[in-house]
């Protein structure tokens, strides 16, 4: 007895297609919902880490600035 398997080539080839709008329509709604030109590093990898090493430095400047805030803080109170 011989068994006999049917398949459907165009159906294959259309789920392909969907499957591959599907994707292209996630990314372009993320990149839409984001309002960033970078949101991944997929995106552009250069450019990603440029925003992150900006990023990094940017909220360091922030740090330092709140604990110079405080340390002259400090020295005010404790010059009394």
């Amino acid at each position: 007895m011989a068994i006999v398997v049917n398949s459907n080539v165009p159906s294959v080839h259309a789920g392909r297609a969907l499957a591959a709008n599907r994707l292209d329509l996630e990314k372009a709604m993320e990149r839409l919902s984001s309002g960033k030109r970078l949101n991944s590093s997929r995106d552009d990898a250069a450019g990603m880490s440029v925003v992150t090493l900006r990023t990094e430095r940017k909220n360091k400047s922030k740090v330092d600035q709140r604990d110079v805030a405080k340390s002259t803080k400090e020295n005010l109170a404790n010059i009394d």
